[in-house]
């Protein structure tokens, strides 16, 4: 495949691995969503399972999360920890 002039290709390599719920640091506060909602997700999440949730690793052995802030606290709430 033949690169075009001036074109920067983007490095998207990513790896599926189990993540405790402990080592992801989020931007907001739980107390930023709505309880009763976080209460109704997180019993979805024990029926049919936890989403994969998108992080990426910082220096210090934690990581951050990118998006869906609200599974996380469900997840949480649901009693998962991995």
């Amino acid at each position: 495949m033949k690169k075009a002039k001036g074109k920067k290709t983007l490095d998207v390599r990513y790896e599926m691995r189990n993540v405790p719920l402990s080592l992801i640091d989020t931007q907001t506060e739980i107390g930023d969503w709505d309880k009763k909602e976080l209460k109704t997700r997180a019993a979805y999440f024990m029926l049919n399972g936890l989403p994969n949730l998108a992080v990426n690793e910082k220096e210090n052995g934690r990581f951050g999360l990118l998006a869906a802030e609200r599974d996380f606290y469900a997840a949480k709430l649901s009693g998962a920890t991995h």
